[in-house]
């Protein structure tokens, strides 16, 4: 019995001491990502969406909407912390009511090109499917930028299109200058 009791100790011990060992280890992960919080605003943008009160609509295939920044603050940014974050509008089709979320294609161009989706989510509730005369419409979503974009560059561009899945959908995501910014760590 004496032996068994010692086991169950044994065992009992070493579960502790993973647990510590593993607590530990999620608090040295915490303190990496810990730093200061930095944020880009667009230095330019433009749009060939129909401009309504202050916003461009990308509502059909070949409507853009485009962001150039300024890279070099983001020389020093810690690897996996740099994000767009987009404020946007969205609704199904014209006037087409509150609570609805969509997507849009990314385009990239820095020191390399590359190209991400980027959903936009509509937590407005209830949701309505008539007209709400734009009550609920914002939308926000946000992706990485991946290192190699920026990493070297002076300067980020990023062109957002409707994806095909809103485009399916008829979602139309409107954007402005304002509603882009890029954060990171540093």
């Amino acid at each position: 019995m004496k032996s068994s009791r010692r086991t169950v100790v044994v065992v009992v011990s070493a579960a502790f001491l993973l647990l510590a060992a593993s607590g530990a280890l999620a608090t040295s992960t915490q303190r990496q990502q810990a730093g200061t919080l930095g944020t880009i605003q667009a230095s330019e943008y433009t749009s060939n969406g129909a401009l309504i009160s202050g916003w461009n609509w990308l509502r059909a295939s070949g409507d853009t909407a485009s962001w150039t920044f300024d890279a070099s603050g983001l020389q020093a940014a810690k690897r996996g912390t740099v994000f767009l974050n987009l404020n946007a509008l969205a609704t199904k089709g014209v006037s087409g009511g509150s609570g609805w979320s969509g997507s849009l294609s990314l385009k990239f161009v820095g020191t390399n090109t590359k190209k991400a989706t980027v959903s936009v989510s509509n937590p407005f509730r209830p949701r309505s499917t008539t007209d709400s005369a734009g009550v609920g419409y914002a939308s926000y979503g946000s992706v990485a930028i991946p290192v190699s974009v920026y990493r070297g560059s002076t300067t980020i561009t990023i062109t957002a299109v409707r994806s095909r899945s809103s485009v399916s959908r008829d979602i139309h995501v409107a954007n402005n200058k304002a509603g882009a910014i890029i954060a990171f760590l540093q």
